[in-house]
């Protein structure tokens, strides 16, 4: 007793002895871990430990006590407290005449966890729909799960049998295929892993992938087993691809269009050997992967390019794009895409065909299509200036010449009337001949667009302006201050520049407040490849609230001084945009002015 009390107490599983009254002899560690029961149970119901305990454990029990095996797989309970738990149990009765008298040798379990963790394995294959199954080659046994059934479309209790399982198959090269894997499979041992098409008891076509294993013994096969899983909408999607890519390649040869392929739902992607060719990629250096095609995309493009992407995934049915990538050897190159967005029944993506070509040379051309287009625009509007000039100002002062000859032609007109005239005469000259030195101006600006644009030094510019300018600078009391890196370059014409120092300081000069210390700063600032220039004074300031859309326009004067003629910005800006340039300004009245010039580099060519 001694003996068998302790292989009892030493036995791997929960298992627990109890005599002919249901009262507990004695039970295992395992049962002690499982159910923490303590050593004083012993002689205790069954039914007092364990009042909460299935009927079906009870009514077995008493079976059991007249001699019956009994025993239960998996029994559902909830207990009174509202814990849910899974029991399963086996029975056996014990011989009066053997070493322990008559009772039961009972083994329960509480399966709870297992059962939960197949409910949820089982929960995984419906989502992913896959079922599996399992063939007894010795029994000639075959296990098919829940899943497994609803993919094949049969009833629940349907019991598979070989014949008809293979005839599920369809046939041609999907029943082919699989005899011939079962054949070379079983004898060899080896897994397999197809896709293939079956025909369900319904009558519908699905593409289904299979995988399986064998179990070998002594070089036998004892057993198979595997899982199905319905892949019908990314194989028909595929597949589709496929016709696609097949129609597309005769037209890509010679328009040099890559094809890709992008699996949303696996996030993988794939690429023919024009789209390598276009992004410079090796095929063996190139994971398939969606974030390698973000890899290779412009820094500056690739958060945009993506939002937009999601975007269409969500919405659209097709998408097409301008973006840019660098190559590996550092190249920028425009990519035009455009791509066919597959969804499944409700409406969700599945999968993106597109095609890809290199539109760099394209974009180029549009871009010197702007700069034409703005240089036309430029010179419409030096055309418009050139024509007011001559219909406007000249006609004026030609006519003031005619008028006033006349008066002195006549003879009655008086020595002191004559001496007027001759004045008012000489007054339309001037005027005359500025306004000849206006429009050469003009004409100067257009022709100096064709000139070459050349490194000027932004330092020694400014300071032969500020020499050519002292005296001035001196007689009106301004202090003028430069601070500008000496070794920096921009590109540009040398005349224009120098035109600009003298035009910004000359009008800093006119425009001063004589109430205020004057000054005039320029600084120099150089960023991303374009230099910025600022031309600061404290003087009399701009309302450009209301002169700030005409400010730069021809003979447009916003203060009453002697010498404003309006001419001055209007070159000056002419000659800025010459150079590829741009000029702003800040202002407000009483607070001073700011011009901002920005042009290239040397480094930005």
């Amino acid at each position: 007793m001694i003996l068998n009390d302790l292989l009892l107490l030493q036995a791997p599983i929960p298992i627990a002895a109890l005599d002919q009254d249901l009262k507990f002899q004695g039970f295992s560690e395992a049962w002690h871990n499982q159910f923490r029961t303590d050593r004083s149970t012993k002689g205790s119901r069954i039914a007092e430990v364990f009042p909460d305990m299935p009927e079906e454990l009870f009514l077995d029990l008493s079976y059991c006590r007249e001699g019956l095996e009994r025993s239960n797989d998996r029994i559902f309970y909830r207990h009174a407290d509202g814990k849910i738990a899974w029991y399963s149990w086996k029975m056996s009765p014990l011989a009066a005449d053997g070493p322990m008298p008559g009772g039961i040798l009972l083994v329960l379990e509480d399966i709870t966890d297992q059962m939960r963790d197949r409910d949820l394995f089982e929960k995984m294959e419906r989502v992913a729909r896959i079922g599996t199954w399992e063939v007894d080659m010795v029994k000639n046994q075959i296990f098919w799960s829940p899943n497994l059934r609803a993919l094949h479309e049969v009833p629940p209790d349907y019991e598979p049998v070989m014949e008809e399982v293979i005839k599920f198959y369809k046939e041609g090269a999907s029943k082919d295929l699989v005899l011939k894997v079962l054949d070379e499979n079983v004898r060899t041992g080896e897994p397999w892993d197809i896709e293939v098409q079956l025909i369900t008891a319904k009558g519908r076509e699905i593409w289904v992938r299979g995988i399986g294993e064998v179990d070998m013994h002594n070089g036998k096969c004892i057993r198979i087993r595997g899982t199905m899983q319905d892949i019908d909408k990314r194989k028909k999607a595929r597949l589709e691809f496929k016709k696609v890519s097949e129609r597309l390649n005769i037209a890509k040869e010679g328009a040099e269009i890559g094809i890709w392929d992008f699996d949303v739902v696996g996030q993988e992607v794939a690429w023919d050997e024009r789209m390598h060719d276009i992004f410079g990629i090796e095929a063996k250096k190139f994971e398939s992967i969606f974030a390698a095609w973000q890899a290779a995309l412009h820094p500056d493009d690739r958060e945009w390019v993506r939002e937009r992407m999601g975007r269409d995934l969500q919405s659209a049915g097709k998408f097409q794009m301008d973006y840019r990538i660098v190559r590996p050897d550092g190249e920028t190159r425009w990519i035009h895409d455009e791509g066919n967005i597959v969804r499944d029944p409700d409406g969700k993506p599945l999968q993106v065909i597109g095609a890809a070509w290199d539109v760099t040379r394209q974009k180029m051309a549009e871009e010197e299509m702007k700069k034409l287009l703005n240089t036309t625009v430029s010179q419409n509007e030096s055309l418009l200036n050139f024509a007011h000039i001559v219909s406007h100002n000249l006609r004026s002062h030609a006519t003031n010449l005619s008028m006033i000859t006349q008066f002195l032609l006549e003879d009655r007109i008086a020595e002191s009337e004559r001496k007027n005239a001759l004045q008012m005469l000489a007054g339309a000259a001037n005027g005359l001949n500025d306004s000849i030195t206006h429009l050469n101006e003009v004409v100067q600006v257009q022709t100096g667009n064709q000139e070459a644009h050349r490194p000027v030094n932004l330092f020694a510019a400014a300071h032969k302006a500020e020499t050519e300018l002292a005296a001035l600078l001196q007689a009106e009391g301004v202090r003028l201050d430069v601070d500008i890196d000496m070794g920096l370059e921009v590109m540009g014409i040398p005349a224009y520049l120098d035109s600009l120092f003298l035009n910004m300081i000359t009008n800093g000069m006119k425009y001063r407040d004589p109430e205020k210390e004057s000054f005039i700063r320029i600084g120099a600032t150089v960023e991303n490849g374009r230099c910025r220039m600022d031309f600061t004074d404290n003087g009399l300031g701009i309302d450009l609230q209301r002169h700030g859309a005409k400010l730069f326009g021809m003979y447009k004067t916003f203060h009453k001084h002697k010498d404003s003629r309006g001419i001055g910005l209007f070159i000056t800006k002419n000659q800025v945009e010459a150079m590829g340039g741009k000029i702003t300004v800040s202002s407000q009245p009483g607070a001073g002015t700011t011009f901002s010039v920005i042009l290239n580099t040397t480094d930005n060519t």
